[in-house]
């Protein structure tokens, strides 16, 4: 029996059509979609400044890090964006959020499953129905979609597609970070070095003085008080090296882990001089940090995604209109299975009634998710901005502390000149010039430091502005992985 032979069967498809057009176009006259805004028409929750208090007259690399021209740090900092476990696990948060969007975009598509039945059928011998033994077979092929009246699936799948943009986003600010980590982490390792060689140094140079101030004494030059304050001395500054030993041994093993190695695994560059700080970048127009920190442009795809799910959520309240169809074969016997065309098409209109008020919960919930995505996107670009300016100000005040210090240091060696002439002319006791050295060592070794905070502090503005290497980086190492995962299928 074949459909195309049969007028009964052309009606009846033509009633169902012509039914489910009705349906649909009766309820596009009755309802309408909630549409979520556009990027564009999410007005920026928080007033931004014009500017910031302070700018630089030159243009930084991309990659800031080269700004400090130190190919150690270079290299670091390549190893780790393609090592570093985190950054891995970033790229595998991408690809689920990918695998979410395919998902989602299965429910807008016709489904379909193949099912091939066998039953037996048995009255029993006491009924008065018995008949024997009945079989029945049949192959068929469901089919089922859902007409998306409202837009629900499609505000569903956009929210799916944003997700993948977000995890994009946080993987760049996982980047950014490493990047200011590992150099963070490597000029730590270099003012320990530096701390070495200055400890090393004023122990050699202490014990210069006490080998002298030994020898005085044997003269009867000078006093027993004189000798024990310069073993003080000398073995003050020995107190210091095993400190600054540890410290270095501890920042090498927490620069492997950021390469991704075990401790004692990856061989690490030897330290050698701390590089001098780069001329101030421009940092360009507050406005411009919700474009160049990969941390804001999460908090706003926060924001479309809240807005999707809300315009979803709403169009749960309309109904939904699903159609079916299913041919098929069906027979009593295995042989003539194919000898039969059964079908079915069919179309359901379903609308909530009663649901306990879950639907209009679900709403209220949403919402307060798009208010909480708006506060928290304003939260972090004043924490943006707060951020820029806090680096550029103690990057200010650091330069302001160094040149004290370097001028201190100046008076100090003065200070320690004129005591020692006294105190060879026999006119004061050594403790003016005990006083002096240990004065003056203390504030070689904080100059060491203060120089180290003020890298430091580049270091934060360069991560507080940001930039589009991140996002460069990630499409290029995507490339690179996809690439490689095709070879390995081949």
């Amino acid at each position: 029996m074949k459909l195309s032979k049969e007028p009964k069967y052309r009606n009846t498809i033509l009633v169902i059509v012509l039914t489910m057009t009705a349906f649909i176009s009766l309820l596009n006259f009755g309802c309408s979609s909630h549409k979520p805004p556009e990027p564009d028409e999410i007005a920026i929750p928080v007033q931004v400044p014009l500017s910031f208090s302070t700018t630089g007259t030159t243009t930084s690399s991309a990659k800031w890090w080269e700004n400090f021209n130190d190919e150690n740090l270079n290299d670091l900092v390549t190893k780790a964006l393609s090592d570093n476990l985190s950054i891995k696990s970033g790229f595998a948060r991408i690809d689920k959020a990918r695998a979410q969007l395919t998902s989602s975009r299965s429910r807008q598509r016709i489904t379909a499953d193949a099912s091939l039945n066998a039953s037996i059928f048995n009255n029993g011998n006491n009924s008065p129905l018995n008949q024997g033994t009945s079989k029945s077979y049949s192959l068929s092929v469901p089919a089922s979609y859902e007409v998306d009246l409202f837009d629900r699936l499609h505000n569903q799948t956009n929210a799916a597609a944003t997700n993948i943009l977000l995890n994009k986003y946080a993987l760049e600010a996982i980047a950014q970070t490493l990047a200011a980590n590992v150099s963070e982490t490597w000029f730590n390792i270099l003012r320990t070095q530096k701390e070495l060689e200055l400890s090393n140094k004023q122990t050699k140079l202490n014990q210069t003085y006490l080998e002298l101030m030994e020898v005085r004494f044997s003269q009867g030059q000078a006093t027993a008080l004189d000798v024990y304050q310069q073993r003080q001395q000398l073995a003050n500054t020995r107190l210091l090296l095993p400190a600054i030993k540890a410290e270095k041994d501890v920042l090498k093993n927490q620069l492997a882990i950021l390469l991704g190695k075990a401790p004692g695994i990856t061989k690490l560059p030897k330290p050698e001089i701390m590089p001098l700080l780069p001329p101030l970048p421009k940092t360009g127009l507050p406005i411009n940090l919700l474009d160049n920190r990969p941390d804001v442009k999460q908090a706003f795809a926060r924001i479309l995604i809240a807005n999707s799910n809300l315009a979803a959520a709403i169009s749960r309240k309309k109904p939904s209109l699903k159609i079916s169809a299913e041919p098929g074969f069906g027979s009593v016997t295995p042989t003539d299975l194919f000898s039969g065309f059964l079908w079915r098409l069919g179309a359901s209109l379903m609308a909530p009634v009663l649901d306990g008020g879950r639907i209009k919960a679900n709403i209220f919930h949403n919402e307060a998710e798009v208010e909480e995505s708006l506060n928290e996107y304003g939260s972090v670009i004043i924490n943006a901005i707060s951020e820029v300016e806090n680096a550029l100000i103690r990057e200010k005040y650091q330069k302001e502390q160094i040149k004290q210090i370097k001028q201190n240091i100046s008076l100090t060696k003065d200070t320690l000149r004129e005591a020692k002439l006294r105190y060879m002319h026999g006119l004061i006791d050594y403790l003016p010039s005990i006083t002096a050295l240990t004065a003056l060592q203390a504030l070689e070794r904080k100059l060491v430091s203060a120089q180290q905070k003020l890298l430091s502090h580049r270091l934060s503005l360069y991560r507080a502005l940001g930039g589009d290497w991140s996002a460069r980086w990630l499409n290029t190492f995507s490339q690179k992985i996809n690439s490689s995962s095709q070879k390995d299928s081949k």
